[in-house]
């Protein structure tokens, strides 16, 4: 278990990643680009989580862009972010999110309809 970690996005993985850690004895931070974490939630969930992981010693950081991460000769890690600010760690895990990659798999052809984005259109009951 590394003794600092930063991690950097805002949705469900990152957030529960954060707290996971934090709970096992990792000094945590999360760094997220919006406002408030978890964006599609609740938002009277996610101030009330915000709050509750700050008290259970998480470091949350709101409007942080991250523009690059540094390595430290002893094996260190520094994430900067736009505004010149320094979050120091052992570990830099990223859960910013991902693109479908449906490309060239034939699955039109099998009669999977796809989205622009290349996701897998489906119904209400997430059948495709």
């Amino acid at each position: 278990l590394p003794q600092r970690v930063v991690l950097i996005g805002g949705g469900y993985i990152a957030v529960e990643f954060a707290g996971v850690l934090n709970a096992l004895g990792a000094e945590t931070t999360l760094l997220y680009r919006g406002p408030l974490f978890l964006r599609h939630f609740d938002h009277d969930l996610r101030a009330v989580l915000a709050e509750e992981m700050r008290l259970q010693g998480v470091r949350l950081e709101f409007d942080t862009d991250v523009t690059r991460v540094e390595r430290h000769g002893d094996g260190g890690l520094c994430v900067v972010s736009r505004d010149g600010r320094r979050f120091e760690g052992d570990v830099v895990l990223s859960a910013t999110g991902r693109r479908p990659l449906t490309q060239d798999l034939g699955l039109e052809e099998c009669g999977v309809r796809l989205h622009a984005d290349g996701a897998i259109a489906v119904d209400s009951h997430y059948c495709s």
